[in-house]
This record gives structure tokens, C-alpha cells and sequence, in this order.
């Protein structure tokens, strides 16, 4: 369900993902997708970061793991949210890469992505380099969200659970009540999570990390278990190890402004699943406009394709959808 945003003086767009039915006409197509990174570097997936109530300060962790046969070193971190490349103190304040500066082979890195609802969505991609000086990029969409629900004492995004074609998830939670305890269990084995300041108070983010070694049955059950004085909670989230497509989007609120057509804005659309996405469509919905379509029907596993959206008219604020 969309939450409705009156924006003054500007047009917010919002761009629904339904399976795999969201990317670009291919009649409009200028170019072929391009890879969404290297297969040596990965960025782990990580859903949605529950933003209600955030802190200054507080963080996620996503793992970056080095699969190459030389270690690498960090070069370039670019963040590009709504279609703009963001200058490097929106890039500081918003991930923390000081633990991933170097990676041995076969190792990997916890960054810190630090909440940050005003940007919402954006591609994080990264560039490492070994002594050779052979490049390999890692991209992934990062995405907030202040309105998720409270599902069993958590705030948590329960609808991007994907292992496919990646070593590594990470599930951000938001407590929802003070804790004496918490836990986390996929088929009632604990598994690595850990919560901002080691708390278990409301309100407090919490990261779960899941490894492609803990899916030993083709549904997982993985549940978040507390306690307090009421008793005990229990949310249960079902990760299917399906080894389907698996469509991401950089922009779910995109700010026009000026709405009069010269303030067009990037979107990019990444396929992280391991086999073709098919059937991909955009219909913009007056006065909206879409442009620069690099998406085709088909996006491939590992591809990213983009489209720019743009606004022609006298309307003020509202909100319309790109499908």
C-alpha cells in the first residue's frame, strides 16, 4: 500500500515493483543492460531498513564479501539517489566503510549503513582494485522506509527476503516494545544478528545476518524471538531459496523539481536473481514522462538497466506511479 506524500512545489513519483512485470519498454530502448558488479566482490542484499523512529547514529550492517583469487583495496564508494550522484559528505553520512578498506581473498567486511530516511532509496556501488590492478565493482540499492508495520512485537520489511545469487542477508528490525532478551533462529538455530548499543529497548534497530550455508531446506523459517514481562514474541519470516529473478528498484519517492521538464531524473532497475526477468513494463501515468530507457522485456541475472523520469506541467504537488 503506497502512504501518500504532499510534497509543495514538487511531484513525487512513485515507482511500484510487482514480481518481475517493472523495468523498461523495449521499443524505447537506446542500449543493452549493463552488469550490475562483478561476481568476485558482492555487496550482500539487505531488505528494507525500517526508519520509523530512528536515531542519529544508528546503523545496519551489510556484508561485503571478496571472492577473488588476490585481495582488493577500496577505490571509489559513489552513492547515486533519484538519478543524482551525491557529493561525498552525503556519502559519508549515509555508509561507513571503514572495516572494508581492504579485504583479504575469501574474506569479507561488515559495512555500516547509517539510517537515513530523507534519501530513502539509492545505488551504492563501490570499486575495489587487487595489486595488479585489475577493478572489480560491487553495486546494491539500499532503502528506507518509515511506515513498515509492526508485525509480532518488530518492524521489520518481510517482502524483499531473497538469498538469490548472493552469499550473504541482512534483515534490519526495529523493536517495538523494551526486551529482556532477544534472539533470532533460522530452523531453531541461532544465527548472527546484533542491535544498535547492544540494547533491547524500544524503538532500537537491530541487523539479522543470514548465510547462504544456514539454508539447508528449500523454505527457511527464520524467527525473532522476545521476551519481557508480558511474555514471549515470536515473528516468523519465511526465506524461500528460490532460484527465481529478483527485480530491485534505486527510486520509490522521486522529487521533481522544477516541474517543468528539465530536471529529469535517473531510476536504475537491478535483476540480483539468477535468472532472466521477463515481462518488464513502465507506464507512466500523465503528467509523468519516461525517457533515456536502457531496459529492455528482459533483464538479465546480475543486470542493471535505468530509465529517466521527468515531469511536463503546472501541477504543484501530488503523486503519480510509475508500474
Amino acid at each position: 500500500m503506497l502512504k501518500k506524500y504532499l510534497i509543495y512545489f514538487y511531484l513525487a513519483i512513485y515507482a511500484i515493483l510487482s514480481g518481475c512485470n517493472v523495468g523498461g519498454n523495449g521499443s524505447n530502448a537506446s542500449q543493452n543492460p549493463v552488469p550490475f558488479g562483478s561476481a568476485e566482490v558482492q555487496i550482500g542484499n539487505i531488505t528494507t531498513i525500517p526508519a520509523d523512529n530512528y536515531r542519529n547514529g544508528e546503523y545496519s550492517t551489510v556484508v561485503i564479501s571478496n571472492n577473488a583469487d588476490s585481495d582488493v583495496t577500496l577505490q571509489h564508494t559513489q552513492i547515486n539517489a533519484n538519478g543524482l550522484n551525491q557529493n561525498a559528505d552525503i556519502v559519508s553520512s549515509n555508509i561507513d566503510l571503514s572495516d572494508c578498506l581492504h579485504i583479504g581473498t575469501g574474506k569479507s567486511c561488515k559495512a555500516k549503513v547509517l539510517t537515513n530516511p530523507t534519501l530513502q532509496s539509492y545505488l551504492l556501488s563501490l570499486t575495489f582494485s587487487d595489486s595488479t590492478g585489475k577493478e572489480y565493482t560491487a553495486s546494491q540499492i539500499i532503502s528506507t522506509n518509515n511506515s513498515l508495520p509492526v508485525q509480532a512485537g518488530f518492524i521489520y520489511d518481510a517482502t524483499q527476503l531473497s538469498m538469490v545469487g548472493k552469499t550473504r542477508l541482512s534483515i534490519p528490525f526495529r523493536l517495538a516494545d523494551d526486551y529482556g532478551n532477544v534472539s533470532v533462529t533460522i530452523n531453531d538455530n541461532p544465527i548472527e544478528f546484533s542491535c544498535n548499543q547492544n540494547k533491547h529497548t524500544k524503538n532500537t534497530l537491530c541487523t539479522a545476518i543470514v548465510k547462504n550455508s544456514d539454508l539447508t531446506e528449500d523454505e527457511t523459517q527464520i524467527k525473532i524471538i522476545s521476551y519481557n514481562s508480558s511474555g514471549k514474541k515470536t515473528s516468523i519470516l519465511a526465506l524461500g531459496n528460490n532460484q527465481g529473478a529478483n527485480i530491485i528498484t534505486s527510486g520509490r519517492n522521486v522529487v521533481i523539481n522544477p516541474n517543468d521538464g528539465t530536471n529529469k531524473q535517473t531510476i536504475f532497475l537491478v535483476n540480483n536473481g539468477v535468472v532472466n526477468a521477463t515481462n518488464i513494463k513502465i507506464n507512466p501515468q500523465t503528467p509523468v514522462t519516461i525517457e533515456s530507457v536502457t531496459c529492455t522485456s528482459t533483464l538479465a541475472p546480475n543486470a542493471i538497466c535505468s530509465f529517466a523520469v521527468n515531469v511536463t506541467g503546472s501541477i504543484l504537488s501530488g503523486q503519480s506511479s510509475v508500474n
